[in-house]
């Protein structure tokens, strides 16, 4: 009796001091504010530190966070330092911030939790191995982020799979989704692929703009930014696709354009997991993707989407072919997808688990 009033004590008093300093916006940092506004709804509370001026300060600012603010690595450092003490846990959500985090431990006793979200291998092995020595708890956002570390010779007990999770919106705006294809000169009764993720070398863009010359019948929109933008449109002219191919860059609220979406693709190298195949899945778009890391745990060829090899192109525009003929099959997909997500990948189970680590090490 007494131990179960203990535990609700310490978990409703507990207070969490999350670091994220990345300077751009995606899938581990909309995952911190994800985090941090679940675990305020179960009475948590939480104070993100963060780089000033950068788009995470700004939208945990819109959303209402305690923001700790810092200017480069040495305030991080110091702020970390300073503020532990008034918190019951240090949680780090990306590389940068898990070794801003290790420092500091040398100074604070706080337990300190990090996730770790990426599956490629650091070519400083030792260096990287040195900073889970003043991690405590790692947790890995897929199995194939897990046998990862285990290769390191990362210990065991000391990791934990959570899988990331993503609130579905009940308010998305098919009038800006419209708008968008009104804009573009898009046909409203065209067939639309989406894509969204960086425009960066492991999202491998090259795969779909080649795809994309194959499905003769269909837009494509690629929604993101990142330092292969350039490169990647002059691909899109040199393949003759500038009239069917649009980068339409970083966009705010994109969930509302799976609204629009008849597919989802994603042709990654390698992939931790995927937010933005969760969220397909969670507004019933049908998903082919790349058979990378933890993708090959959302999506089960044939039942929750389709999985093609890497660079792959020919194989992915079929697939895209076959789906956009056989809506019915598309159909099964999505609705297989979305009983995965709501069944396996929901806010109430990543939630808990994470507070279950959180409570492990406030016990020891």
């Amino acid at each position: 009796m007494f131990g179960g009033v203990i535990e609700g004590f310490l978990m409703k008093n507990m207070k969490i001091l999350h670091i994220n300093t990345e300077k751009t916006y995606r899938g581990g940092e909309r995952q911190t504010i994800i985090l941090i506004k679940a675990l305020k709804e179960k009475g948590i509370d939480s104070t993100l530190l963060c780089r000033e001026n950068y788009p995470l300060s700004k939208i945990a600012e819109r959303d209402g966070i305690n923001i700790i603010r810092a200017k480069g690595v040495f305030e991080s450092i110091s702020a970390l330092i300073l503020n532990s003490s008034r918190h019951d846990i240090i949680h780090s959500h990306a590389g940068k911030a898990q070794g801003i985090a290790a420092i500091a431990r040398l100074f604070v006793k706080t337990p300190h939790v990090y996730t770790r979200r990426v599956v490629f291998k650091h070519r400083k092995k030792y260096p990287t191995i040195l900073k889970y020595n003043f991690t405590d708890k790692v947790v890995c956002v897929s199995k194939a982020v897990k046998e990862v570390l285990l290769s390191y010779g990362i210990a065991d007990r000391k990791l934990a799979v959570i899988y990331d999770a993503v609130p579905k919106k009940s308010n998305l705006k098919r009038k800006r989704a419209e708008e968008l294809l009104k804009s573009l000169n898009i046909p409203a009764d065209k067939k639309i692929v989406g894509n969204i993720g960086a425009l960066t070398r492991e999202k491998n863009h090259k795969t779909i703009l080649l795809a994309a010359r194959e499905v003769k019948d269909a837009y494509f929109l690629i929604f993101g930014d990142g330092k292969l933008r350039d490169k990647l449109q002059q691909l899109i002219r040199h393949l003759n696709l500038q009239d069917r191919v649009f980068l339409v860059g970083f966009k705010d609220n994109v969930e509302d354009f799976f609204l629009i979406f008849d597919i989802f693709v994603m042709s990654s190298l390698s992939e931790g997991l995927s937010n933005v195949v969760l969220d397909a899945f969670l507004y019933k778009v049908p998903v082919i993707t790349t058979a990378v890391g933890g993708l090959k745990e959302l999506v089960f060829d044939n039942y929750s989407g389709m999985l093609v090899p890497v660079n792959d192109y020919n194989s992915m525009a079929e697939k895209i072919i076959f789906l956009l003929k056989n809506r019915d099959i598309a159909q099964r997909l999505s609705s297989n997808a979305y009983r995965l997500v709501e069944e396996k990948f929901n806010l109430e189970r990543m939630t808990s688990e994470y507070i279950d680590v959180y409570m492990s090490l406030l016990r020891k």
